[in-house]
């Protein structure tokens, strides 16, 4: 909250990311290879969606009945920890590229996509905008070892999925879910016992699918950041019977 302006949306989201240059590309350090922290958290987008959407349907088939649940939201942002732990922790599914070829090698030889200053100066105000920016680059040529890069730059900072979608931690929460599923049946007009009215059987499921723009994590688990590692979403299968005398 600390980081709003005048004017912002309450549900602002501003982060720390890393240094870019004029035309949007990742400076690195010359020495290093490493990216540089911008000193000043950017502004990444809003929490809440811009849409919410739900769609509840009941309908025959013959004689079943039919009950669809459709919901979801379009727009928002969230920042990912899980995902973040999974670089650091090597458990991500990508953090075995480059490995293989490291240790064949004997050396570093991923090589990262950006730039290295090779003069002039940056300047800010107080606020972290930019006031000149005089900065000449040559891309980088240095390689880095593979597990210190997928340790810093996926984890120390917010990386979003324009600017690198291999290593992004940042996005898109829209999603479309199918809530819920339940066709039922009135078995007692098979059956035809004599003390019930009806015998209606259901099979039902929940959480059944999800077409969404994040990996690995359901976005619909709340408005703001996934804070903490986040379990899989559950899906449910039953069977339900409603007796009627």
């Amino acid at each position: 909250m600390g980081n709003l302006k005048i004017g912002d949306r309450a549900d602002s989201y501003y982060a720390t990311v890393w240094e870019k240059s004029a035309d949007g590309q990742l400076v690195l350090n010359a020495n290093t290879g490493m990216p540089i922290r911008n000193p000043f958290p950017q502004y990444l987008g809003y929490f809440q969606p811009d849409w919410q959407f739900g769609f509840a349907n009941r309908f025959k088939v013959k004689d079943f009945t039919v009950n669809i649940d459709i919901d979801g939201s379009i727009g928002g942002v969230m920042n990912s920890t899980t995902i973040e732990k999974m670089w650091w922790g090597g458990k991500h599914p990508s953090s075995v590229l480059y490995r293989q070829e490291e240790y064949d090698a004997g050396k570093p030889i991923y090589v990262p996509e950006g730039v290295v200053v090779t003069g002039g100066e940056l300047t800010r105000d107080v606020n972290g905008n930019i006031t000149s920016d005089t900065r000449t680059y040559a891309q980088n040529s240095r390689a880095v070892d593979w597990q210190a890069w997928s340790q810093n730059y996926p984890y120390q900072a917010r990386v979003s999925e324009a600017e690198n979608k291999l290593f992004a931690n940042v996005f898109d929460r829209s999603f479309v879910k199918l809530r819920r599923v339940s066709i039922g049946y009135d078995v007692n007009k098979l059956f035809k016992l004599k003390h019930l009215k009806t015998l209606d059987a259901s099979v039902f499921g929940y959480n059944l699918a999800m077409w969404k723009k994040v990996p690995y994590l359901d976005p619909d688990f709340g408005v703001g950041n996934d804070g903490n590692l986040q379990d899989p979403s559950t899906r449910y299968i039953g069977l339900s019977l409603d007796f009627k005398f």
